[in-house]
């Protein structure tokens, strides 16, 4: 049986893997999260993702684990958005795609560390916001929930009262798209 490393401390991610079969050690990156010279949000996603297991992969303690596993997540909506550090930047962004469609991109890294092979991909979901009043956006901005969330918000939490709809997978938009992940799993490990 493989052992896991989770190359985060996000506890939706712990238990998203979890719902997926997947037993994980969490053992958060100590990395800047800067993005690529490249800066587009696959690029970006996939690079931090990567970046983050491979922290883990040079500098954790993988002794006995097969398996490390790290994600990205950004929104985008003409450009990315990261989690915001203020109400004032919690309140742009919500406003910036509110009535609009917006993108949730997540990248993947799988490292293999019995044979030293690493993967990397991406998953992408486009998600429509309803049409929110200003009070609607003043409400939520006054919970503690978008400030540790890129683009300030979550699907299966508050803020999905808001949504409208999407076309992909809804556990990429809460930070790790099970379809993409097994597949990498399975299929290259």
């Amino acid at each position: 049986m493989k052992k896991y490393i989770l190359a985060s401390k996000s506890p939706r991610r712990i238990e998203l893997l979890e719902d997926f079969g997947i037993k994980a050690t969490s053992m958060p990156a100590d990395i800047i999260e800067n993005t690529p010279i490249i800066d587009d949000y696959i690029s970006t996603v996939m690079h931090l993702a990567l970046k983050k297991a491979m922290a883990i992969y040079k500098y954790g303690n993988v002794e006995g684990y097969n398996v490390i596993i790290g994600s990205d997540t950004v929104v985008y909506n003409d450009k990315i958005l990261g989690k915001p550090n203020s109400k004032d930047e919690a309140y742009n962004m919500i406003k910036s795609y509110s009535g609009k469609c917006h993108i949730v991109a997540t990248g993947i890294a799988v490292i293999d560390i019995d044979k030293d092979i690493k993967y990397v991909s991406y998953d992408e979901t486009k998600v429509y916001v309803k049409d929110l009043s200003e009070e609607d956006i003043m409400e939520y901005i006054n919970t503690d929930e978008p400030y540790d969330k890129a683009g300030g918000y979550a699907i299966q939490r508050i803020f999905g009262k808001y949504i409208d709809g999407y076309e992909g997978r809804y556990t990429n938009v809460m930070g790790l798209p099970k379809k993409k992940l097994l597949e990498m799993i399975n299929n290259t490990l």
